[in-house]
């Protein structure tokens, strides 16, 4: 029993030593996919420049490939985790110099979140701390659709009434405007003795002016607008649907940011080893200590799921 004991110990003293110092005590321990590149055993192979070469080098450091703010010594990480909401598609740096990569990032809207700097996309979260820098993206999550929705509070003839009625005011003001401008013009051309004529003439172009602002308030001359009654209710009903789309885009990005923020910020404050894929027996038994880059998953059928939306619960 004693020796079970010290080797249940060993052990756990070895792999805490292994890891506490290495980002994977980040990644959460039920995580579905997790892929590794080990920075020391790639430089054995290639040259520094010869890395900022490679097309995954310029996707996770960017085209300036500015690696010098990262410690490409250390483990690098892609994994993937999956709630009943949304994925969340993960990739995790070590860095080397926080102060360079604040630098790097100043042309940013950096905001605080939580204790950790971080900029916020439309679909993409970039947040970190002095020894590490995660970007998330997630996926899986009900997108608003412009077609295929309709609300039920939008009343088509009420919209209809009011847009014929602002097309009738529009009309007697342009109306009473050129009625104006012709009397003007009369006023201009008409000789000094002729003032008083002209103003009467003002005075009976207003009345004829808003006689017809009266028939026109009434009745809706369509030919003006050379459109039939079925084209303005479909033009009507497709503009709502546009200004619907809008504001439902807008709160899905809203509750996706919220998302995003929360999941972030638990992945870059976790550093327990016990919580993590540190201790998942199956992720252990994968690793191959030789390579120099590795992927692992238990959840592939899971991940193809909800990348489709298929499961969707968001």
């Amino acid at each position: 029993m004693k020796k079970i004991f010290f080797l249940v110990l060993l052990t756990f003293f070895v792999s805490s030593m292994l890891f506490s110092q290495d980002l994977i005590t980040k990644i959460p321990k039920n995580a579905a996919l997790v892929g590794v590149l080990k920075g020391h055993k790639i430089l054995e192979e290639v040259s520094l420049e010869e890395f900022k070469k490679y097309h995954f080098s310029k996707e996770m450091f960017g085209e300036k490939n500015t690696v010098e703010h990262f410690d490409l010594a250390a483990n690098a990480y892609f994994f993937i985790s999956l709630t009943d909401s949304v994925g969340y598609s993960c990739v995790l740096l070590p860095l080397k110099s926080k102060a360079g990569f604040d630098k790097m990032m100043q042309s940013s809207e950096v905001k605080q979140y939580g204790k950790f700097n971080g900029v916020m996309g439309y679909d993409e979260l970039i947040l970190w701390d002095a020894k590490s820098v995660l970007t998330v993206y997630p996926f899986g999550m009900k997108k608003p659709t412009r077609y295929g929705y309709y609300e039920e509070d939008f009343d088509i003839e009420e919209a209809i009434a009011a847009e014929n009625d602002a097309r009738a005011r529009d009309a007697a003001r342009d109306a009473a405007r050129d009625a104006v401008d012709a009397a003007s013009d009369v006023v201009r051309d008409a000789a000094s003795d002729a003032v008083d004529a002209a103003s009467d003439a003002v005075d009976a172009a207003s009345d004829a002016v808003d006689a017809a602002t009266d028939v026109m308030e009434v009745e809706m001359v369509m030919e003006d607008t050379r459109e039939s009654s079925y084209e303005q209710r479909q033009r009507l009903m497709e503009a709502h649907r546009e200004t619907s789309y809008e504001r439902r885009q807008a709160a899905f990005e809203a509750k996706q940011h919220v998302y995003l923020e929360r999941f972030a910020i638990g992945i870059l404050s976790n550093n327990s080893k016990v919580n993590s894929i540190a201790t998942n027996a199956k992720y252990l038994k994968s690793l191959n200590k030789k390579a120099a880059a590795s992927i692992w998953s238990d959840s592939y059928g899971r991940i193809y799921t909800k990348f489709l939306g298929l499961d969707n619960k968001s």
